[in-house]
C-alpha cells in the first residue's frame, strides 16, 4: 500500500495505470444509463490532487478457500476541479448545466473487504465473490457554476451538495452501486489475467 502511493505519482505502464496524482485529463465523458439516473456529461481541464496522500490504517490479505483482501484507507484531502457541460435526468427530474465544479473533500475513509473466488491454482483467474463497502466523509466544499444555466441556483444547490455528501456517501443505495461498478470493472480486468501474471506484473 505504502509502494502503490508512489505508483499513483509515476503510473505503471505494465498494470496500465496512468498518473492519478496528480491527475489531469483533457477531457472525460461520462455516460450513465440506470433506470433512476440517465447523465451525459463531457468534462475538460480536470485537475485532482490528493490521491495518493491516504494514510494506511489498515491492510490484510489472506489466501486460504478464498482470497480476502483487507482495506482501511484515510484521505487527509482531496481536491479537484474541472469545466463541465451536462444533460440529464434524476427519476422525472431535468438536470442540466455548463461551468465549473471546483471541490475538496477533507478525511474520506474507504473501509473494505473484497472476496475473490480461486481454485487453489496460481494458473486460476480470480473472480469477486462479495465486496464489503463503507465510505465515509466528514467535510465536502463543494462550488458549482452554471448549474440550470442559472448562478443563484447553482449557489444554493453547491450549498445543499456540500451539506448532504457526508450523509448521502454513507447511503446503503450509493454504495450498492459503486460495488456493482467495481465490481464489474474488476472482473474485466481478472478476466485477462493469471493470479501468477499479476503476481509477476506487482513484483
Amino acid at each position: 500500500l505504502e509502494k502503490l502511493k508512489n505508483t499513483l505519482k509515476t503510473g505503471n505502464e505494465k498494470l496500465g495505470i496512468p498518473i492519478l496524482d496528480p491527475f489531469k485529463a483533457d477531457r472525460l465523458a461520462i455516460n450513465v444509463n440506470e433506470d433512476e439516473i440517465k447523465l451525459n456529461a463531457n468534462l475538460s481541464t480536470c485537475n485532482a490532487n490528493g490521491l495518493s496522500g491516504y494514510d494506511v490504517i489498515n491492510g490484510d490479505l489472506s489466501m486460504a478457500k478464498d482470497i480476502v483482501l483487507s482495506l482501511h484507507l484515510s484521505w487527509p484531502l482531496i481536491t479537484a476541479n474541472t469545466k463541465y457541460d451536462m444533460k440529464g435526468k434524476v427519476d422525472n427530474f431535468e438536470l442540466f448545466g455548463n461551468g465549473d465544479i471546483k471541490l475538496s473533500a477533507q478525511n474520506f475513509v474507504l473501509n473494505t473487504v473484497v472476496t475473490f473466488l480461486w481454485n487453489g491454482s496460481l494458473n486460476s483467474y480470480l473472480k469477486i465473490k462479495n465486496i464489503n463497502l463503507k465510505l465515509s466523509l466528514q467535510k465536502l466544499d463543494f462550488q458549482a457554476t452554471g448549474l440550470f444555466n442559472d448562478e443563484e441556483t447553482s449557489a444554493i444547490l453547491s450549498a445543499l451538495i456540500s451539506d448532504m455528501a457526508p450523509e448521502l456517501i454513507g447511503n446503503e443505495m450509493i454504495t450498492n452501486k459503486i460495488v456493482e461498478l467495481i465490481t464489474k470493472k474488476t472482473d474485466d480486468f481478472l478476466a485477462t489475467k493469471t493470479i501468477l501474471e499479476i503476481i509477476e506484473m506487482l513484483v
